[in-house]
């Protein structure tokens, strides 16, 4: 049988409680009245919210990425590999005769090195800069601009600092191909996302090696109008030039990797709506069962049958309401442990979770909230009057 009611903390605050609307009053009650199944449905659609969360978490982590990476820290058209590196007159020459096509260049060592730090060696894409190439690589954690590292400096990635357990200050080793090594105190950690990175200045080269690795990279921007393709093959055609990548083409094919995570997203909603679901149409379920005669009172009394489907329902509303906002805390704890624990090689996909996503959460939980409420809409009208007021409790 149902639980007796009692007074409430509200009905206490007389100037607010008196203004209530008398049903609205019973509604307030009745959800006091079913602490557990308050507690159930909170646990139950709130995990609906925070699921709904997560899934939209997890596309938005993932497809931000590549507007993280490609438009806010590599902001170059594209990458030119040399056969040979270039002197500086040699260099001056490549951008007279390109200089339709290309607006700017910065010349870099850029190779693999094994970087050993915190008892783990992973390996490392090295840049080695003359001067800083402001203009093509911008440097930021967060909204908080980097500088560039000076001599026995680096600036690495979150990646790859969190999975060597490095902070600023820290001393790391880089190791060539050749087995040199270099010394290094860590200055800087930027953001990144896809593959990892290490910018050293060519005078640590120097000081340690005596010799600085010779530079057969330039990252480029390509002039304003020019088509990105067509440059590429004009550059291409230089007999010095090994490789051009653009960074637009570099976008795409990782774009088209990444694609298959929306089937994840689209599970993990699937879910979420089978969740939600599940535990609304079982407690309202047993809510109609447990309170037949109740319902068949109003119908006697002359309730519309829209006025008596919102006497039960609202009550369904308001816990579904509180259900989503106690759902978001959840979800984005959620969202945050599972990022973590996806982990592919080359790409870091931070957590994020966009405002919208945030709305639709929400909305989708009162969306699954009203299907049911439809649903067992049938299941009020078929309500016998007669029968439930015979029935014995």
């Amino acid at each position: 049988p149902p639980p007796a009611g009692k007074r409430i903390l509200i009905e206490r605050v007389k100037f607010l409680w008196k203004r209530v609307k008398f049903l609205h009053k019973v509604s307030i009650r009745n959800i006091l009245r079913y602490k557990k199944r308050m507690v159930m449905m909170i646990l139950g659609v709130g995990g609906c919210t925070a699921l709904l969360l997560t899934g939209f978490g997890i596309r938005d982590s993932i497809q931000h990425i590549l507007d993280y990476q490609y438009d806010e820290i590599e902001i170059y058209d594209c990458s030119v590999s040399f056969r040979q590196a270039l002197s500086p007159s040699e260099r001056e020459a490549f951008l007279a005769a390109h200089s339709d096509e290309v607006s700017g260049a910065a010349f870099l060592h850029v190779s693999a090195m094994d970087l050993t730090a915190g008892g783990k060696t992973l390996s490392v894409n090295t840049v080695v800069f003359e001067e800083g190439p402001e203009g093509f690589i911008d440097l930021h954690r967060g909204e908080e601009r980097l500088p560039w590292p000076g001599p026995g400096e680096t600036v690495i990635d979150y990646r790859l600092a969190m999975d060597c357990g490095l902070k600023k200050g820290d001393a790391v080793t880089l190791r060539d191909p050749e087995l040199r090594e270099v010394t290094l105190t860590v200055s800087g950690i930027f953001d990144n996302y896809i593959y990892d990175y290490a910018f050293i200045c060519a005078d640590t080269f120097r000081e340690q090696w005596g010799t600085v690795p010779e530079g057969k990279t330039a990252y480029l921007n390509l002039a304003e109008g020019a088509e990105p393709h067509a440059a590429a093959a004009s550059i291409l055609s230089d007999g010095n030039v090994a490789a051009v990548n653009l960074l637009a083409d570099m976008a795409e094919r990782v774009g088209s990797m990444l694609s298959s995570m929306n089937y994840v997203v689209l599970i993990v909603l699937v879910c979420a709506g089978a969740l939600a679901f599940i535990v609304l149409y079982n407690l309202t379920n047993i809510t109609i069962n447990e309170r037949r005669r109740e319902i068949a009172t109003l119908k006697v009394l002359g309730f519309y049958p829209a006025e008596s489907a919102a006497y039960v329902f609202r009550e369904n509303m308001v816990l579904t309401g509180i259900s989503a906002l106690a759902g978001l805390p959840m979800g984005y704890a959620l969202l945050w442990y599972v990022m973590r624990q996806i982990k592919i090689s080359s790409f870091y996909f931070g957590c994020h979770a966009a405002p919208l996503s945030y709305v639709l959460s929400v909305a989708l939980t009162f969306v699954f909230a009203a299907v049911v409420a439809l649903l067992l809409c049938f299941k009020l009208e078929k309500i016998d009057m007669a029968d439930s007021l015979k029935a014995i409790e």
